[in-house]
């Protein structure tokens, strides 16, 4: 049988350890945290966030990509709590990390952005290494 990047309910819940649904619920809230973090500091600051990320010519731009980055860190959060094992929050937290990982790393190589973005890069690959390890693992006890 072929392996998807995706999965359905019943196929996680069935192919899915305990341990891996914890795994996978403490990823997804620390990938929640960190966007709500990330997504409001621009909101709440701007200046800090120049300070670290560089100058930026539309804040209005900035402030629009930080709630979007909130508004992914609470669907997460608010998921987590509500289905711990839920392959949507897992879908969103990781095709976001991946996009993030795109931008941060293309932009930063040909100067677009600074270099600093390359150490959000390495949290979100940090992240997808840490839901795909979490999104299947067999469990003998389902057989």
């Amino acid at each position: 049988m072929p392996t998807s990047f995706f999965f359905t309910t019943n196929e996680v819940q069935g192919r899915m350890s305990k341990p891996s649904a914890e795994k996978n619920l403490t990823t997804t809230n620390l990938q929640g945290i960190y966007y709500m973090t990330s997504g409001l500091w621009p909101i709440l600051h701007m200046r800090s966030f120049e300070a670290v990320t560089g100058p930026k010519r539309d804040k209005w731009l900035v402030k629009t990509v930080g709630a979007l980055i909130t508004a992914i860190g609470s669907t997460l959060l608010f998921s987590a709590a509500r289905e711990p094992d839920s392959e949507t929050a897992r879908n969103l937290g990781i095709s976001t990390a991946l996009a993030l990982i795109g931008i941060d790393s293309i932009y930063s190589i040909r100067g677009t952005i600074p270099k600093i973005y390359l150490m959000d890069a390495a949290v979100e690959a940090a992240i997808v290494a840490g839901l795909m390890s979490a999104r299947a693992v067999p469990d003998d006890r389902h057989k």
